[in-house]
């Protein structure tokens, strides 16, 4: 048996029976009804169903296991005709497992830098500070550096500018405070000169 299976099984019976129980609790339904009878009667069938099969399944891998003198043949017959196709279902595993491996060598063939290797060749692979040599002469290399370069001077002239802004309208704003300050002031005492008249 596929323990997995085994689980999923009664996992969903104990949901039904749940959900089952939840129904039974709706307004809708009337105790005696032909809707409330039918849902008891699922209920119970679900309940006999998981049941039986977990029996089954205790049955065959305990109980056969322990007493194997108990066998029971119809219970044999279906977990044969499982671990048969278990075993194909292995066989075509391990036949794709093979294809696998054969389709692995073939690209590994027509990779020029494997048969290097397989024919023992004195060609050496670059080091890692030649290909970065070779990278940074690359004219795509070297164009992408200097648009990033351009790109790099630009923002930090826009962030300038922003702080520039930035700083010119503080400036303007706290003017304006001044201002505004020095007009309430006059209003309100009715101008410097009168005040200092009387």
């Amino acid at each position: 048996w596929n323990y997995n299976t085994v689980e999923t099984v009664l996992l969903g019976s104990s949901i039904l029976v749940n959900l089952f129980g939840i129904m039974f609790e709706s307004q809708f339904l009337k105790e005696g009804s032909a809707p409330y009878e039918t849902l008891a009667n699922i209920t119970l069938a679900v309940i006999s169903v998981s049941l039986v099969y977990i029996m089954t399944v205790v049955w065959s891998e305990v109980i056969v296991a322990i007493f194997p003198s108990w066998d029971c043949g119809f219970v044999n017959r279906f977990k044969a005709a499982k671990e048969d196709d278990e075993s194909d279902d292995l066989t075509k595993e391990r036949e794709s497992q093979k294809l696998h491996l054969e389709l692995q060598t073939l690209e590994f063939s027509a990779n020029p830098l494997f048969q290097a290797k397989d024919k023992g060749s004195e060609q050496r692979s670059m080091t890692d500070e030649e290909q970065l040599k070779a990278v940074k002469s690359h004219p795509e290399f070297i164009k992408m550096a200097n648009s990033l370069k351009e790109l790099n001077t630009q923002l930090r002239e826009t962030k300038k500018a922003a702080t520039e802004n930035k700083e010119k309208a503080k400036g303007a704003k706290f003017k304006m405070m001044v201002v505004k300050g020095r007009e309430g002031f006059s209003e309100s005492f009715g101008g410097a000169e009168d005040v200092a008249s009387s």
